[in-house]
Formats: structure tokens, C-alpha cells, sequence
């Protein structure tokens, strides 16, 4: 009885893990293997990628990632994007032709109602805004209104007429016509600062009636600023004069875009704190998180200051790890690694000297030209004095074998591979990504990392890490 007992407890507690999860598969046509398919919460701050996966030799594809809510998500291949809306446990299937995935893909399963309203709706726009008058921003102020509505009507009337036909859930035809709500904000402010300089009338200031026509637009703003990034980008828009006059004003020239903008916006009582939250993110994210950034260190203590919202604080300290590693000093995580033998490898194997973690996988452009020469610079330079630990971060473990052998024969360097890929726990911990590959680390003889993340081009930077440890030098 009690094992059977403990039997049920296990099955809940896997349903219960089951949920925040969703299982996303299919097949591209014409899929190329150096391509990788992604996925983004388009309401997370750090706009990082909670899946990378790539296709099979027959273009099959299948992963099970973590998401932390339920709402849209952006899905990315081969420099083009699109949108789906998932639910914690779905089980979404997807066709396409990589060729035109994902701007046009076929989703079965749960959710296809949500994604079929989705995609249609979004390959309307793109027509419809592929016509529009490429003058409407030297139109007379209220032909441009009557122009702006017209749009307005008419994407309604579309998403009334596929919310009609493929019976969406509600929640996404709000977000549906949020965002488009948004996108005319956008235009009707580009109108607003653009049209005197196209009318050559430097002193046009928009009417009473144009500002009552944008406020009729706006919504939840809280709600908003979560859900929809382009409404972060809209805000922005609106500040840039105030901010860029407020940059001129600033007496020390050298703080970082983030380190401005947070003295910019602390004083601006009519915008609560949840949104200077988001957009102090959305500025640093994009302006100052950035490799080789040398004030990165200032612009996370001024993030940490100025934001109140845990979750936002916890997002942008993700693309701290991504962008920089882990912090030098700080013990390397432990992770579940094994060796071209399938057996299981702990990285604490390597204390005693130093290590050079390396990360890549097989479908990184270039990896095999970029790479092998650096590990062969590393392993003549520092012999036996050092660790050369490669980590594949393949999809598979046939594929790690194959690549590792090809790479690295004749090489004196320990092969590793992470269980999952790029979807690894040690892909996780080490914050790596795709963008990130080929990456590598010191880590010293008691299993410290000794070095920031080097990205790409590792050879000097690793050296110069490795010349700091004494017991490194022959």
C-alpha cells in the first residue's frame, strides 16, 4: 500500500511539472541544419531565448520547454519571426517550408485555433501595410486622422471576421487588437514629429483633436508595458526629445545610456514605477548589456537601485550571465556532463589545475575553422599544464561524437557533452545561447572561474587569463 501510495504522489508530482511545459514539434521542408529554430517571452525583460533547437535530417524537430505563463511568445528561424500563443501543457505540432517559416506555418494540436487567428491576422497586416500611401505623413492633419481610423476599421473588421471563423480564445484577440492599438500610437507620434519636417512647417504642432484621438487608443498601461514591447518602444519614442535635451544637460559625458536615462526618468512622477522598471530594462538591454561594455558593472548597480520588480531585477541579471559569464571568483556550477563512452563526467574531475571550459556545437557557422586552431594554439602553449575541456552543445549525442572526432583528433583535449544541447542545465547555468557559441572560460585549480566569458574569438582573452594563474605557466 505504501509503495503504491508513493507510486501516485510520483505520477502528480510529474503531471504538476508536465504543466509548465510545453511539448513543440513538426517538420520544415527545405530545412537547413545550421538554422535553429527559437523561442522568446515577448513579455520578459531580457528577450532571451527559452529554447534553441534545430531539425533533423528529415527536417523533424521536437522540444519540451519550460514557459513561465501562459500568452505570446515569439518564434524565430533563419532572421524571420512570427508569433504563437502557448498555454502550460499544450502540445503544439507544427509544418511549414523553411523557406518561408515561420512569417507562414500550419500549428495542429492545442492552440491551433489561437495560432491560426494569429497568423492569419499577421499576414493581413503585412499586406495591408505594404499599401498604404507612403506620403500619409505630409497629408493635411485630419485627412492623416481619417487615414489612421480607416486602418483602425478595417483590422477590426478583419478580427472580428477571423475571430468569427476560427473561434480564438478571448485572450488573444485582445492581444491581437492591443498591439495594433499600439502600432497606430507609433504612427500617429511619427506623424507628430516628422510632419513639419516633410511640410517644411518646423513649427506644426499636432491639435487638440489628434491628442484626443490618440488617447482614445490607449489602454491598460500596465498591462501594456508587460505584454507588448513595442508599446515600451512607443514610450520611448515619446521621451526621446525630453531625454536627448536632458543628455545635453548632463555635466559628466562619459555614464552609459542606462546610468542617464535612469536620472532622466526618476524625476517623472505622471509614469508609476512598474513602467520605469520596464523601460529602465528595455534601455539597458539595449544600449549597455552588451559584450565588452565598460561600464557594465556601473549599469547593473543602478539597475539593481532603481528597479523595484524582483522578477525584472532576476531577467536582466540572466543577461548579465549571458553577456559576461559567470563572475570571476564565484565556484563553477556542478553539471551532468558525459564523455564520448556515454559515461558521466563531473567537472570537479578537472580541480587540481587550471581548465579551460570551451562551448560549441556542430551547426555554429564557421565553428570548425574558428575553433580547432585556437585549441591547438592553447594545448602547444600550455601542454599539460592545462585542462582543455570541450563541451558540445549539440542536439544529440551521435551528433557530439561525430563532431568531436572530427574537430579535435590528434588533440590532447578532454570531450565533453551536455545532455539536451543548448537546452541543457549547463547551458542554463553557464548562460549560454547561440549567439554566445563558440564561448570558453578559465576556471582554476580549485574550480573557480578565473575569467569573464569570451565570445567568438577566444584565443586572447583566454591567454591572457591563463597567464594570470602562475600554475598555468610552463
Amino acid at each position: 500500500m505504501k509503495k503504491y501510495l508513493l507510486l501516485v504522489l510520483f505520477a502528480i508530482l510529474m503531471v504538476s511539472c508536465s504543466k509548465n511545459e510545453v511539448q513543440i514539434s513538426g517538420t520544415l521542408k527545405n530545412a537547413s541544419p545550421l538554422d535553429r529554430i527559437e523561442l522568446i517571452n515577448v513579455s520578459s525583460a531580457s528577450s532571451l531565448p527559452i529554447m534553441n533547437i534545430g531539425v533533423d535530417a528529415k527536417g523533424n524537430f521536437s522540444a519540451t520547454p519550460k514557459i513561465e505563463e501562459d500568452g505570446i511568445y515569439l518564434i524565430t528561424y533563419a532572421r524571420q519571426m512570427n508569433f504563437i500563443y502557448l498555454k502550460k501543457g499544450d502540445n503544439i505540432k507544427i509544418t511549414a517550408d523553411a523557406t518561408e517559416f515561420p512569417r507562414k506555418m500550419k500549428i495542429l494540436g492545442d492552440g491551433e485555433k489561437n495560432n491560426e487567428f494569429l497568423t492569419q491576422m499577421q499576414s493581413y497586416i503585412e499586406g495591408y501595410m505594404s499599401k498604404i500611401d507612403m506620403q500619409l505623413m505630409s497629408k493635411p492633419e485630419k485627412e492623416f486622422i481619417a487615414a489612421v481610423k480607416k486602418i483602425q476599421t478595417d483590422v477590426d473588421k478583419k478580427i472580428e471576421e477571423l475571430k468569427s471563423k476560427t473561434k480564438p480564445d478571448s485572450e488573444v484577440v485582445e492581444w491581437k487588437s492591443d498591439e495594433m492599438k499600439v502600432n497606430l500610437l507609433m504612427i500617429t507620434e511619427q506623424y507628430a514629429a516628422m510632419h513639419g519636417v516633410a511640410t517644411g512647417n518646423p513649427s506644426f504642432k499636432p491639435s487638440a483633436e489628434f491628442t484626443k484621438y490618440q488617447d482614445g487608443l490607449k489602454g491598460d498601461e500596465k498591462k501594456w508595458i508587460k505584454t507588448l514591447p513595442t508599446y515600451r518602444s512607443y514610450l520611448l519614442i515619446k521621451s526621446q526629445e525630453g531625454f536627448t535635451n536632458f543628455m545635453n544637460t548632463l555635466q559628466n559625458k562619459e555614464i552609459s545610456t542606462t546610468e542617464a536615462f535612469v536620472k532622466y526618468i526618476e524625476g517623472k512622477k505622471d509614469i508609476d514605477q512598474y513602467t520605469k522598471d520596464h523601460l529602465i530594462a528595455f534601455i539597458a538591454t539595449q544600449y549597455d548589456l552588451q559584450p565588452q561594455h565598460p561600464r557594465i558593472k556601473q549599469v547593473m548597480e543602478v539597475v539593481n537601485k532603481s528597479i523595484k520588480d524582483n522578477q525584472i531585477k532576476k531577467e536582466l541579471e540572466k543577461v548579465k550571465l549571458a553577456i559576461q559569464g559567470i563572475e570571476v571568483g564565484q565556484k563553477a556550477p556542478s553539471v551532468d556532463l558525459v564523455n564520448n563512452k556515454g559515461e558521466k563526467v563531473s567537472l570537479s574531475k578537472y580541480e587540481g589545475k587550471p581548465s579551460v571550459l570551451v562551448f560549441y556545437a556542430s551547426w555554429n557557422p564557421y565553428v570548425s575553422e574558428s575553433l580547432t586552431p585556437s585549441v591547438k594554439q592553447l594545448a602547444t602553449q600550455y601542454g599539460g599544464k592545462v585542462n582543455l575541456v570541450m563541451i558540445n552543445l549539440d542536439d544529440t549525442e551521435d551528433q557530439f561524437k561525430k563532431t568531436e572526432a572530427a574537430m579535435f583528433k590528434g588533440l590532447k583535449v578532454e570531450s565533453l557533452y551536455a545532455k539536451n544541447g543548448m537546452n541543457s542545465e549547463t547551458a542554463d547555468k553557464f548562460g549560454i545561447y547561440g549567439f554566445k557559441l563558440p564561448s570558453a572560460v578559465v576556471i582554476d585549480k580549485d574550480g573557480k572561474v578565473a575569467s569573464p566569458a569570451a565570445i567568438g574569438n577566444i584565443d586572447m582573452q583566454i591567454v591572457d587569463a591563463l597567464n594570470k594563474l602562475s600554475t598555468a605557466k610552463k
